[in-house]
């Protein structure tokens, strides 16, 4: 455990270290008062692994060496669909089987050996999925924040805590509390705090299904800590966390609730930038204040656009227009870029300043082939999905039954893995917060 708590401080402890030598991987390069002033990684293999699901087969997760670009194993798990998500450190994946009920844990068995001026990425057993399982009916959304997750079950209304620092110790066990059942979420704040999609009491009492009303602030131990948004977000969808304030997508606008220390909390309102329009998917990432939001007017697709939860403003930085229906997105993890793969172009890849929005590199094509499209709000859809981390992009082309891996620098093209079936969600596992920041041994 301790391996990884020295992780959670590495970026603070940066300024002490000293002039170091290449080594294979990249170079520190130290002014003379021995802070650094940059650092130039030397990406041409990585060490990490990548999961793929297959959008047709249930059950069945491929995992690739990307040190070799082999097939590692094969995972064929319950006759569920399948969701997989990276912990925040990299060491784990969170594999969600809907309808089985369960959640299972693969474990890499890398973590990272810290010295004084540069640090190693060990591995001390075969990866592999752990005997680590955790139930609940219908686990649907995980959201986390630095070492704390939450998964929401909708069918049961559990909201499963997971502390990922924690999973080193054989007798860890997970923390748990419910609400009402619905389709919902519980999104991590600092503090310990929980933000929890509340479900619509009129549905409830009649009965019904749907989406919620608003959100509940929970201690971790269930008690309630905050009740002031709980019909504040009418059709609330897509949820998002940066530690310090929690988005949610409304009918009428983006909910913001915010963390201030020792324990305030406070809600607000974003208004939409123009009437008709409605975000159902939000992504936020734990070093930027500044959020991105995928909106659509109706069953058309408007763009992506980015939120400031401080200046509560909402700004297009993506036109569907232009470059066609949002298909998917993804955050480097060491907070890069912000990356979306659009429709148009034959797929169109862009990279945005996780900060301000801005374009930092675009490029056409990357389907090879039209996109396929979604019919309306049809979640269920096999879409191509990107994947970002360990410098590199990861495209996975369900039609075409392969993966591309591109460096995310330049959008070269390096491996296609061709998987065949129908490659779907995918989840990148290795040092992926730290590999734009310290060269490796």
């Amino acid at each position: 455990m301790a391996k990884l708590l020295l992780a959670l401080v590495l970026l603070s402890a940066l300024c002490g270290l000293q002039t170091a030598h290449a080594a294979g991987r990249g170079l520190l390069q130290a002014a003379p008062n021995g802070t650094i002033t940059s650092f130039v990684p030397v990406r041409s293999t990585v060490q990490g692994y990548l999961l793929v699901t297959d959008g047709v087969t249930n059950g069945q997760v491929t995992v690739i060496d990307l040190r070799t670009g082999a097939i590692n194993e094969t995972l064929q798990l319950a006759n569920s669909s399948v969701s997989v998500y990276a912990s925040s450190m990299g060491r784990y994946a969170y594999i969600l089987q809907r309808t089985a009920n369960v959640t299972t844990v693969y474990d890499s068995q890398m973590y990272i050996e810290f010295h004084e001026d540069h640090w190693h990425l060990e591995q001390d057993a075969a990866p592999g999925l752990t005997t680590r399982t955790i139930p609940g009916a219908a686990p649907t959304h995980f959201v986390q924040r630095a070492r704390n997750a939450a998964i929401f079950h909708d069918q049961s209304g559990e909201v499963t805590l997971l502390n990922e620092v924690l999973f080193e110790n054989a007798t860890y066990t997970t923390r748990s509390f419910k609400v009402d059942p619905h389709h919902g979420a519980a999104v991590p704040l600092r503090g310990n705090f929980y933000v929890v999609t509340h479900a619509n009491q009129t549905a409830v009492a009649a009965g019904r299904s749907s989406l919620p009303s608003g959100v509940l602030v929970h201690f971790e131990n269930g008690s309630l800590a905050y009740d002031g948004a709980s019909t504040a977000c009418p059709g609330l969808h897509g949820s998002a966390t940066n530690g310090y304030h929690a988005l949610f997508g409304c009918r009428d606008g983006i909910l913001v609730v915010t963390y201030t220390a020792p324990a305030n909390l406070t809600h607000t309102k974003i208004p939409y930038p123009v009437a008709g329009v409605y975000t159902g998917s939000l992504y936020g990432h734990a070093m930027y204040k500044t959020f991105f939001g995928s909106t659509s007017a109706g069953e058309d697709s408007v763009g992506i656009h980015a939120f400031d939860p401080v200046k509560l403003t909402a700004t297009l930085v993506i036109n569907a227009t232009a470059d066609g229906d949002i298909i998917s997105t993804a955050y480097d993890p060491a907070g890069a870029f912000f990356a979306v793969l659009s429709a148009g172009n034959d797929g169109t890849l862009t990279l945005l300043n996780p900060q301000t929005g801005a374009v930092l590199r675009r490029a056409t094509g990357v389907l090879g082939a039209p996109a396929p499209e979604a019919e309306g709000d049809d979640h269920s859809a096999v879409l191509p999905v990107i994947q970002a981390g360990l410098g590199r992009i990861y495209i996975s082309n369900p039609e075409a039954g392969v993966v591309n891996e591109h460096h995310a620098d330049n959008f070269e093209l390096l491996r296609a893995f061709n998987l065949g079936g129908h490659p779907y969600r995918m989840a990148i596992l290795g040092p992926t917060q730290y590999w734009d920041y310290l060269y490796q041994h």
